[in-house]
């Protein structure tokens, strides 16, 4: 048996008895199909975001049952068959402890393939153009994910190019060659203009 939920919402247009028979009906259901009810809650009169099937509001119920997992599409046309029913939502708890396991797996594997990846490409990232090896482990020592690693390789790629320096001709320099080239033009158009 693995073990679901059931969250049902009751159409607005039904009182409280019939309500309550309906939720009786439900855990009947499931106690037939050979379930076994954890847990009932009535979770109360709530307005729904938009109108299903012309009702504003509904009472929502939740079931936590156990249910071998072939059944689970009987006690769903069942329950789709109770016409004060507007919505069904039955979840499979024991996925989501099993994908809540595989995410902590993932993570705590994750840092180690990230630290693989580290060892194998730092001997390319020291034998760069280095400022400092001091500087680059220093770098590598805040990577712990494969998004860190990729910024860090920038960094030290940053830090190994060395800064051009670029001379800037002085304001002297540059007026000088540009009354020569004025002269220069000048000459030029006179002798085209004698000929």
């Amino acid at each position: 048996m693995k073990s679901y939920q059931l969250v049902i919402a009751i159409s607005d247009q039904v009182d409280e008895k019939e309500v309550q028979k309906v939720s009786q009906e439900i855990e009947e259901n499931i106690k037939t199909l050979e379930g076994k009810i954890q847990e009932i809650k009535n979770l109360g009169y709530k307005k729904l975001a938009y109108p299903i099937k012309k009702n504003q509001s509904a009472t929502y119920f939740s079931f936590s049952f156990d249910l071998e997992p072939d059944k689970i599409k009987k006690l769903q046309s069942e329950l789709k068959s109770i016409s004060a029913i507007i919505r069904i939502m039955i979840l499979n708890l024991e996925m989501k402890k099993s994908e809540k396991s595989a995410k902590t797996k993932a993570e705590k594997t994750a840092p180690l393939a990230v630290i693989a990846k580290i060892k194998e490409e730092k001997p390319a990232l020291t034998a760069a153009k280095t400022p400092a090896k001091t500087e680059i482990a220093e770098v590598l020592e805040t990577v712990k994910t494969e998004k860190d690693l990729e910024s860090a390789k920038i960094k030290v790629i940053k830090k190994a190019k060395p800064e051009k320096k670029v001379e800037k001709p002085e304001i002297a320099q540059e007026i000088e060659s540009e009354d020569e080239r004025m002269k220069k033009l000048e000459q030029e158009l006179d002798k085209i203009l004698e000929e």
